[in-house]
């Protein structure tokens, strides 16, 4: 049992694999920080990437089902960030997350709907 789980709190990271608009599929770590979201890890060849989302920039959270906005054929959670296009997200393990994420993201950021 995690520390979270004994303290009774819900994880502030998760397993996921993202892609920033049209760009490579990259794996790793995203963490629900204070006033942001904060992506770790590599694409397929191996090259360390990173990225953080302040929560205010986000305009919109939404599951994505249409063919374009899945992941490896996977639904998606889909942050429409202000200025910077959409970022997608699916859980590096199976779809179980999607939704999680999407209602903790939504909850995050103010300016989003869903």
């Amino acid at each position: 049992m995690s520390q979270e789980q004994r303290n009774g709190t819900e994880p502030r990271s998760y397993a996921v694999v993202w892609r920033e608009r049209r760009g490579p599929v990259l794996a790793g770590k995203l963490e629900l920080c204070a006033e942001s979201v904060r992506l770790e890890g590599a694409t397929r060849s191996g090259r360390a990437a990173a990225m953080e989302i302040p929560y205010a920039s986000i305009s919109e959270v939404r599951i994505g089902r249409a063919p374009e906005e899945r992941i490896d054929g996977r639904p998606s959670v889909v942050l429409e960030c202000a200025g910077n296009g959409a970022v997608t997200l699916a859980g590096a393990t199976g779809v179980g997350i999607v939704h999680e994420l999407a209602d903790r993201l939504t909850g995050l950021a103010p300016a989003s709907t869903r």
